[in-house]
């Protein structure tokens, strides 16, 4: 089972036995959200919905092309992080790396972009395999890592960005308010994956944009499944 996967259905379960301190403070309009953090009660429903209907072999709703618009006026809002997720899958399939760089902050730390596992890989090997292949890039120099997996690769979303603002707390660092967007729900096609025997990939992840920058912090997109498996 692909990582980000199990990692979702774990996160799910976790929600019945959830408890204890939180990494984390809501803001006063918001739902709480770290990257690494169990999802919330809306984000758990959405995700468990979206396992659901990939046991079940379902297709998922209809797709929407992602977007270079740039936002109307820069804001600490759900509006603001949707059109930066667009933004940054519309620089993946343009394969323009500038792009990706222009939306991440401008040195090597406070931030990572990470595909788990690796989508080429998964998609021509074995679990195991695939399971060790993550790729964790935090170095503008290492995203043309992230470029590769999406070359000849066209993604759209298939399901409804949403999310929610809330302040993060990180260990020296001041706290400080950031947009999550997920889960994403998107899907892939491309010559990428019919040389490896697939049609397409449908594949989910999370986001994170800081509100003092309005740039990711966080990145988070893997494979959920391929069809045909």
């Amino acid at each position: 089972m692909p990582s980000l996967l199990l990692a979702l259905m774990l996160a799910v379960a976790a929600m019945a036995c959830r408890g204890g301190s939180h990494s984390s403070t809501p803001s006063a309009t918001a739902t709480s959200f770290t990257p690494s953090s169990s999802p919330t009660d809306t984000e758990a429903t959405s995700i468990a919905g979206a396992i659901a209907r990939i046991d079940n072999g379902q297709r998922p709703p209809p797709i929407t092309e992602p977007s270079d618009a740039t936002p109307e006026a820069l804001g600490c809002n759900e509006a603001f992080g949707i059109v930066r997720v667009n933004q940054l899958f519309a620089a993946l399939n343009d394969g323009d790396v500038r792009k990706v760089e222009a939306l991440l902050p401008a040195g090597d730390s406070g931030w990572d972009f990470e595909v788990q596992p690796d989508i080429l890989l998964r998609a021509s090997a074995d679990n195991a395999t695939a399971e060790a292949s993550d790729i964790n890039v935090q170095t503008h120099a290492g995203l043309p890592r992230i470029m590769a997996q999406f070359a000849d690769v066209h993604l759209v979303f298939s399901a409804r960005l949403a999310g929610s603002v809330s302040t993060e707390l990180a260990a020296g660092q001041p706290d400080h308010e950031a947009v999550a967007i997920g889960p994403v729900l998107w899907r892939g096609t491309g010559a990428a994956l019919r040389e490896r025997g697939k049609d397409a990939v449908f594949g989910g992840g999370k986001t994170a944009i800081d509100c003092r920058t309005g740039l990711f912090e966080r990145v988070l997109l893997g494979p959920l499944r391929y069809d045909p498996p």
